[in-house]
């Protein structure tokens, strides 16, 4: 359809107009109607109400039919006194006003002419001859010059409606009309037409014919295959399963009697509990003002539904409106959930702070701390250790849930460097598990491994991490079997047991295989690598380097690649092959630039003055001439810089920071582009390094 758009509007007003004109002409057709250009574009779409995907040609022809009558329609000056349908008596002022006529041309030329007893009446030969006596048009010329203004005004209209598709909704609701309109002397049809619209989907068949025969709807199986004729309803899946378009669906559900549908709703839900349909179920309480019973149903089901069908639970449980206060705050921890999983943080935060007000028990107050706790892990670890110190004072010491809190409040000490509290969160953690907890040991376990691994205590590191996989194996958690396999490769690694690190990391490269988890895959090649490169056997590195540039360059992933490329212009530096080396370094510094990895920049300038310094490899910035020379007018950082070498004497990183507020990594590159450009001198080495302005 939109490819025929497109045509449509490259057409000129007298090309579109001669299709219109060719429509008219056919308006008594249906299939004529549905071979016109106009019925294979976006004009009809909101009149297909019945069926927009397929529709079959008399459905494309009634809609054009449709779109037509509403666009001659539009030509009248005021609301007619005699609609179409409606007997229109000769005597009708409106007949002979100028004002009417492209009107009336149109409309009793193509949509109602004139009958022949109509013509006999008038005394007229022709239905020309009829509305020219009826119009008062003076001549004949003024008549067809009249009926071609009014096809080209038509014309107009239906490029408006291609264009911007203002009239949609009158379009929609005028083909709903026209489509119910005969069932209003059908009671039965209509009684089956509600009866459906209280479903929001597919539905079955049975079940519509259970519910008529509640309500004594005689004739309910002869109908129904009437109305399937008809296309009004649809049937599917061997005729088991009914489906009403959304259109008539939303026309017909807002036109009935609020107690009776939400009657009707109540009957569906208990049919869907009973046949452990919970998502429909739940649905259809909500819209009987069941929510109670919506909110019991679904709850105790969660961890189950939030495998399964996350989507469809937040979207219910985002509709409830009234529910007592325990209630509603299992229902937005649950949304606190569902929105963390999804990645959007902000309306999980605004879940639990809704939860909070509602938790009348301690034990609820601490699930709601506990995930505000976790939500500002990334964002303020203080503020995280907070809201999980709270959580720890209101949980009863058993609870699973706190064991996990433990595990998580542990890693954040972890990560903060804090190595007592670090190591006191886990072993209370550990003291606090029942038996049968294992998943939860396990994570402890992990958690202390990496722990003692960055205190450099490797023996105790190495005694956690085996618990850790001991138990993660009998559980048959591979995944996490081979993360902790990665670990005890790098424990071996910081120990300098080179071999015992290449086997561990071949344990977890064999089991990211089993997984067909490509990225893990990749990242344990490049462990290896790293491993090897350490042992000092560099061809052996490379090799390995190489594998895994391969893999992330397949699988697009910008941070790792970048890391892969840092560490072969590293390895090849040192084999002495200093142009390949600079080749993998502008790569990877280029890749970290257009991603804004900013960490990787800086590891990138500290390499580049390496190999420069020390291995005589020659790095180009990747930054032409031009981009230097806009350096000193568009670039208001790297102006600062230079400001502060010439009125201080001398410029850092650090100082640069202060002044702008940028990042270290930031800085680095900055005053690395203005040293190209020759703006700046560097001295000194590593942390020392400082630059001043050529002419101090």
């Amino acid at each position: 359809m939109e490819a025929q758009n497109q045509t449509l509007l490259t057409l000129s007003a007298r090309e579109l107009a001669q299709h219109v004109n060719e429509a008219f002409k056919n308006y008594t057709s249906l299939l004529a109607l549905s071979l016109s250009p106009l019925a294979v574009s976006t004009l009809i779409l909101p009149a297909l109400v019945l069926d927009s995907r397929t529709p079959t040609p008399d459905e494309r022809g009634r809609a054009l039919r449709l779109v037509l009558r509403w666009a001659v329609e539009r030509l009248a000056p005021a609301a007619p006194h005699y609609p179409l349908s409606a007997t229109r008596p000769f005597d009708d002022p409106s007949w002979r006003d100028p004002l009417w006529w492209r009107y009336n041309l149109l409309r009793h030329r193509y949509l109602e002419p004139l009958s022949a007893d109509e013509l006999e009446d008038l005394n007229a030969s022709s239905l020309t001859e009829a509305l020219l006596a009826l119009t008062g048009i003076p001549t004949p010329d003024t008549f067809f010059a009249e009926r071609e203004r009014a096809i080209q005004e038509v014309a107009l209209f239906l490029r408006e409606q291609l264009t911007q598709h203002c009239y949609d909704a009158d379009l929609r609701l005028l083909a709903v009309t026209e489509a119910l309109a005969p069932l209003k002397v059908q009671p039965t049809a209509q009684t089956l037409l509600e009866l459906a619209a209280t479903f929001r989907d597919i539905f079955p068949r049975a079940l519509l014919l259970e519910i008529a025969t509640q309500e004594r709807v005689t004739g309910a199986g002869v109908t129904l295959e009437h109305l399937l004729l008809q296309r009004i309803l649809q049937a599917g899946d061997g005729g088991l399963n009914l489906w009403l378009p959304p259109a008539l669906r939303e026309h017909l559900y807002a036109n009935q009697d609020p107690a009776r549908v939400q009657s009707r709703h109540r009957a569906i839900a208990r049919y869907y509990q009973d046949h452990a349909q919970p998502l429909e179920a739940a649905w259809h309480w909500q819209c009987s003002q069941h929510e109670i019973a919506a909110a019991q149903l679904l709850l105790p089901l969660a961890p189950q539904l939030l495998l399964d069908t996350p989507d469809t639970l937040l979207e219910l449980l985002e509709r409830f409106t009234r529910l007592p206060p325990d209630l509603e705050c299992a229902v937005q921890l649950l949304c606190c959930d569902l929105l963390r999983r999804a990645g959007q943080r902000e309306a999980a935060v605004a879940a639990a702070q809704r939860a909070l007000p509602c938790a009348t028990v301690p034990l609820q107050q601490a699930r709601c701390y506990y995930r505000l706790g976790k939500l500002h892990e990334d964002h303020n670890q203080r503020r995280a250790l907070h809201y999980y110190q709270r959580a720890n004072a209101l949980f009863p010491p058993q609870d699973p849930e706190r064991v996990n809190l433990l595990k998580d409040q542990g890693w954040l000490h972890i990560k903060r460097r804090e190595w007592e509290l670090a190591e006191v969160t886990l072993h209370t953690g550990l003291a606090t598990l029942d038996p049968s907890m294992c998943q939860q040991q396990a994570d402890l376990h992990d958690a202390l491994a990496s722990l003692y691994k960055y205190q450099a205590q490797y023996d105790q590191a190495l005694h956690y991490a085996h618990l850790a996989l001991a138990t993660l194996e009998e559980l048959g958690d591979l995944t996490r079997a081979a993360d902790v396999w990665n670990n005890i490769g790098l424990i071996y690694e910081r120990m300098g047991e080179w071999d015992d690190a290449l086997a561990a990391y071949q344990d977890a490269l064999n089991l990211y295989r089993k997984l067909n988890n490509q990225e893990a895959i990749a990242t344990a090649i490049l462990n290896q690598g790293v491993a090897l490169y350490s042992a000092g056997r560099l061809p052996e590195s490379l090799a390995r380097y190489r594998e895994s540039w391969l893999h992330f360059k397949e699988l697009d992933l910008p941070r790792p690649l970048a890391k892969s490329c840092y560490n072969l212009a590293e390895v090849l530096a040192d084999l002495g092959q200093a142009e390949e080396s600079a080749r993998y370094w502008q790569e990877g510094y280029s890749l970290s630039e257009a991603h804004a990895l900013e960490d990787q920049l800086q590891f990138y300038q500290e390499l580049r003055e390496g190999l420069q310094q020390h291995l005589g490899v020659k790095i180009d910035l990747p930054v032409t001439p031009e981009h230097h020379e806009s350096i000193r007018t568009h670039d208001w950082d790297a102006q600062k810089a230079l400001d502060i070498a010439q009125q201080e004497g001398r410029v850092t990183a650090r100082r640069l920071m202060e002044v702008t507020g940028i990042s270290r990594a930031t800085a680095t590159r900055k005053l690395g582009q203005l040293l190209e450009g020759g703006y700046l001198i560097r001295h000194g080495e590593k942390r020392g390094v400082y630059y001043t302005y050529p002419t101090t």
